[in-house]
């Protein structure tokens, strides 16, 4: 399985750094490591990647999230929100400001989970959610 490991500031007798490896990413593979369900997790990934790879160019880095995710122990706690807003029929929708609230607070909270120790997003932070976490977070 593939993990991504950040760099934790050693002395490394082969590197040189200016700024004690922090924000190093480097991706190592283990062949058996992992349970039973995170490789399903994995395979799901991968094999959900191989079919949209036309439709969804980039890989969304679910390997990483996925690793960060559980290492954080990360369950999100906040209810999932529907945001609607137009008509439904007859019936005008609007977004009301608690929708709002608790849509971004969702959001944040992942965002958060997501970022590494260094404080930034490790490997590719891709679409249009690029400039988002520091908006939010900072």
């Amino acid at each position: 399985m593939w993990r991504l490991k950040m760099g934790k500031g050693e002395n490394e007798s082969y590197l040189f750094s200016s700024n004690n490896f922090v924000g190093r990413q480097t991706w190592v593979f283990k062949a058996n490591e992992g349970t039973h369900q995170e490789q399903a997790q994995i395979e799901e990934a991968r094999l959900s990647y191989y079919q949209n790879r036309l439709n969804v160019p980039c890989s969304s880095d679910f390997l990483w999230q996925f690793q960060f995710l559980r290492e954080k122990k990360f369950r999100q706690t906040i209810p999932k929100v529907r945001v609607n807003e137009g008509r439904d029929g007859d019936e005008e929708i609007r977004i009301t400001k608690e929708t709002a609230s608790n849509a971004m607070r969702r959001a944040t909270n992942l965002f958060a989970a997501l970022q590494s120790d260094h404080g930034h997003w490790p490997a590719e932070n891709s679409g249009p959610l690029f400039y988002f976490p520091p908006l939010v977070l900072y």
